[in-house]
């Protein structure tokens, strides 16, 4: 499991940040980033992070492209095309990676052939929460409001499919409870309508309903977790509210062409370890309450390995049928 901010190893910062200038393999011509996302967006953001870090070490350019559409498929198809030589990469979220494989039957790019993973940039697990008008103080209120009253509570996310919907078509499935998934063209207007009371509940990273949740306009419940978040230390775990296996989290990672000479993977790898351990990145991931993942490249994959299976039992326990 990644380790939380604050809980990195500093002789690991060390072996890291004093890795050879010798042992680079990448060529002297820009890298580009490509970004299935608008600019602005928290994938844009980390990939531009992940850029400018990667430009400090490597002293290279790095441009950041978005190529929006299809669901993130414009840029995975763009990056799987492109030449294997490590100045090509993407930024994606395991909603491109992993959830899609699940949620629909074909898909153009088989994200465990096409694309190699190099390197975890964050994780963030989703928080349940609610509008501050349900009279619900706690996880176990809300399942007991909505087995009185079925299909009275209407739940936001940013379109079928995405981990806000899956987050919570699953919490309903395994809490035996009927709440109404209702979708929406992004996140900012479905936790527009969640302050405005228009839809009663959501499950997004803490990041996004802070602000709300500390001027008492939304209240957060539990956490997606195996255990309580640091940044909340009053929000009760999956396991406490007794639904331990509601375990939902975004990643956001690095992929590169298929046939990137291992080299070169590792290497670009070693210098993202680097910036999850980098005293100045590290306040902004804490600020940001995103987790460090400074995983190995063949970590990394393991992880996306059994992720894989993972989405595929969470779409069938929360009864949805792919596409």
């Amino acid at each position: 499991m990644p380790l939380k901010p604050g809980h990195i190893l500093f002789g690991a910062a060390a072996l890291l940040l004093g890795a050879p200038a010798s042992a680079q393999t990448l060529a002297s011509k820009p890298i580009r980033i490509v970004v299935p996302v608008s600019a602005g967006a928290a994938t844009d953001i980390l990939a531009r992070m992940a850029g400018d870090w990667l430009s400090k070490r490597t002293g290279l350019t790095i441009v950041v492209e978005n190529r929006t559409g299809a669901g993130g498929n414009v840029a995975l198809e763009q990056v799987a095309r492109g030449e294997p030589d490590g100045h090509t990469l993407l930024v994606a979220t395991n909603g491109a990676i992993t959830i899609n494989r699940a949620m629909f039957k074909q898909y153009p790019v088989d994200t465990l052939t096409d694309v190699v993973p190099v390197a975890a940039l964050a994780e963030v697990p989703q928080v349940l929460t609610i509008s501050s008008n349900l009279s619900a103080r706690t996880a176990q209120d809300l399942i007991a409001l909505a087995k009185a009253r079925p299909g009275a509570i209407n739940y936001g996310s940013a379109g079928p499919g995405t981990t806000p919907h899956l987050a919570l078509a699953l919490f309903a499935r395994l809490a035996g409870i009927d709440m109404v998934h209702v979708p929406y063209r992004g996140i900012a207007p479905a936790v527009t309508d969640l302050v405005a009371g228009t839809i009663q509940a959501i499950a997004i990273g803490n990041g996004t309903v802070a602000p709300f949740a500390e001027q008492g306009s939304l209240r957060r419940l539990a956490v997606a977790a195996p255990q309580r978040l640091a940044y909340l230390p009053d929000v009760p775990s999956a396991a406490e509210i007794g639904l331990p296996r509601w375990q939902v989290e975004t990643w956001y990672a690095l992929f590169a062409p298929r046939g990137t000479p291992k080299p070169i993977v590792d290497e670009l790898n070693a210098h993202i370890r680097a910036m999850a351990v980098d005293p100045a990145n590290r306040k902004k991931f804490d600020e940001s309450f995103y987790d460090a993942m400074p995983l190995s490249a063949e970590e990394f994959a393991a992880r996306v390995r059994s992720d894989v299976a993972k989405w595929e039992r969470i779409v069938k326990d929360a009864g949805i049928e792919p596409q």
